[in-house]
């Protein structure tokens, strides 16, 4: 908010708030893709044990933590942010 000499205090302009909208809408990503491109490296993570010969059940401990990680990471680089006050 702002004070402009006449001793009011003013929000925002509509101006000001859709520019910070159109640049928090060019960084977000859908959760959705992050979890594809997750699910597309754990993927290849499983596949590359299943050629290592890891033992079966190692494998599938691996699956599981890395989902637990990749749902942790996924909500912490897409949730919408509050603006500054």
């Amino acid at each position: 908010m702002a004070s402009h000499g006449d001793g009011l205090i003013r929000g925002p302009r509509s101006s000001e708030i859709r520019d910070r909208q159109e640049v928090r809408k060019g960084n977000d990503m859908s959760f959705g893709l992050y979890a594809i491109g997750f699910a597309i490296v754990i993927g290849g993570l499983i596949y590359g044990a299943i050629l290592a010969h890891v033992p079966g059940h190692w494998i599938v401990v691996g699956a599981i933590v890395l989902v637990g990680i990749g749902i942790l990471k996924g909500v912490k680089a897409t949730r919408q942010r509050d603006p500054a006050a």
